[in-house]
């Protein structure tokens, strides 16, 4: 894989390039929780409702995940730079 340094040319170039796969996502994991909402509100208003509970907490499990991810890789990348340590060991 060929590094891309993010600080040259277009930001909204830049920016764009890096948003449209996490719009996609969000797009396609929106349009299955309308799809599993339509089906099972044809069960119970009870099933519905677990449903609909259960896709935010899962949603939600699922950002934070991806924050606290891309939080430890930034700050992998960061540590090595600033003379490394016995900070490297700690992320």
């Amino acid at each position: 894989m060929q590094d891309k340094d993010l600080t040259r040319g277009s930001i909204k170039k830049e920016l764009w390039s890096l948003a449209w796969p996490m719009m996609l996502s969000v797009f396609f994991y929106t349009l299955y929780n309308i799809v599993d909402a339509f089906w099972v509100s044809k069960l119970s208003p009870e099933a519905i409702a677990a449903v609909s509970i259960s896709q935010i907490t899962l949603f939600t499990m699922i950002s934070l995940g991806f924050g606290m991810t891309i939080h430890r890789i930034l700050l992998a990348h960061k540590i090595p730079k600033e003379g490394g340590g016995p900070g490297l060991a700690k992320v």
